[in-house]
């Protein structure tokens, strides 16, 4: 049995990352009234991989982490 292929979804939800710009995307549409749920569906990732990231700009901005998605 290949291990690779035996990976669940949350296998795959963990490995998504997001940009600075696509978080950025994210508080506009919040702003103009979309669910957290709906915007993740449009960037494309689950909504605790969003949330997440959410978190950590609210948090710490949008200065600890580069252009180039990276998990934290």
């Amino acid at each position: 049995r290949d291990p690779l292929w035996s990976r669940g979804l949350g296998d795959v939800y963990k490995r998504q990352a997001l940009s600075k710009s696509e978080v950025a995307k994210a508080f506009e549409l919040a702003e103009e009234g979309y669910y957290w749920w709906q915007i993740a569906v449009m960037v494309g990732v689950a909504q605790s991989t969003l949330m997440r990231y959410v978190r950590g700009a609210e948090i710490y901005g949008y200065s600890f982490w580069s252009e180039y998605p990276r998990d934290f």
